[in-house]
């Protein structure tokens, strides 16, 4: 009865006619959209409070290194950036200040801060972009940020620099006056969904985004919010199942050969036990020559048929 007063509900998002520095990573479909005022799909309660804590952890941070003496200023400080007269600013806030470096908070998943922690910025785009157009704001003062990112399962932290850096700007800026021609058009930007790209999955305007096969053109389009709920978490599921398999993968190499090069049969590491077994091989019947070889009435006798299941495909559409 506890949990129910702390469920978050989604409310509707307030209209606005700028491009949010945060959201100028964001494909260019996106930003029109929200701009052309295409009714989005509603974040689900997960997402929403996904959100929620990921705006805590920032501000746990920010907290403990002003106890610790970092000095902490321009806390959701408002920065502008006028790239032109005819068309809106871009507006946004940035999360704050130390000295003279720009320091922005972001928490991951344990697979995405992998990921992070492989790749670096590589892995972030998307915040990457957010980051160089707040130092396009404050770079009179400001061309040096940090992002101070942490692992929401293991606690566990990093910490990337970036220096301003004006071609992605530029590169920024010539993206969004093209989505300001396409908003004066009313037009959507065609196209497939922007390379390395990781946000279709929480992207509220994926459905503009289906592709048009004809399966999916006769395939009805839901949008009840536990059914988008759902595919959300399918998605990820998919992700991060593929990730895991990979890094089971990895890991099941590493241990092989440290047991063959050292002639270890059986050894334990970090909470995990490896035993060696040597080369194996599988006995198994080549079912089509056994077809041919075996009499029809035969293989009938020996088939057998399992009880009735429900079957249902699923199958993530590219964008």
């Amino acid at each position: 009865m506890f949990i129910e007063h702390l469920r978050i509900t989604s409310e509707p998002e307030t209209p606005y006619q700028y491009c949010r520095i945060s959201q100028c990573g964001q494909c260019s479909r996106v930003l029109v959209a929200r701009r052309l005022d295409y009714e989005p799909i509603p974040y689900s309660a997960t997402q929403l409070a996904i959100f929620k804590d990921g705006k805590a952890i920032e501000d746990s941070i920010l907290t403990e290194l002003e106890a610790k003496g970092t000095p902490i200023a321009d806390r959701q400080k408002e920065v502008k950036y006028v790239f032109s007269e005819i068309f809106p600013p871009l507006i946004g806030h940035i999360d704050a200040l130390s000295g003279n470096t720009l320091i922005e908070i972001k928490s991951f998943n344990r697979f995405s801060f992998q990921k992070l922690q492989r790749d670096k910025w590589d892995a972030i785009p998307e915040y990457l972009a957010q980051i160089n157009t707040y130092l396009l704001c404050l770079k009179d003062n400001i061309t040096k940020a940090v992002l101070i990112g942490k692992c929401k399962d293991t606690s566990e932290l990093i910490e990337l620099e970036w220096e301003f850096n004006q071609e992605l700007a530029d590169k920024i800026i010539d993206k969004l006056i093209n989505i300001e021609l396409y908003i004066q058009d009313g037009e959507l930007p065609t196209g497939e969904f922007e390379e390395g790209s990781n946000q279709c999955r929480w992207c509220k305007f994926r459905f503009l985004c289906l592709r048009e096969e004809k399966e999916e053109k006769d395939a009805k389009e839901e949008t009840l919010p536990n059914l988008v709920d759902a595919a959300s978490q399918y998605r990820e599921g998919d992700e991060l199942e593929k990730q895991g398999k990979s890094m089971k993968e990895s890991a099941k190499e590493t241990f092989l050969n440290h047991a063959t090069s050292n002639k270890i049969d059986k050894f334990k590491t970090g909470g995990v036990s490896i035993s060696y077994l040597g080369q194996k091989t599988k006995e198994y019947f080549d079912e089509k020559l056994l077809r041919e070889l075996v009499p029809k009435e035969i293989i009938e006798k020996v088939t057998k048929v399992t009880k009735p299941w429900e079957d249902i495909r699923i199958r993530i559409l590219k964008a």
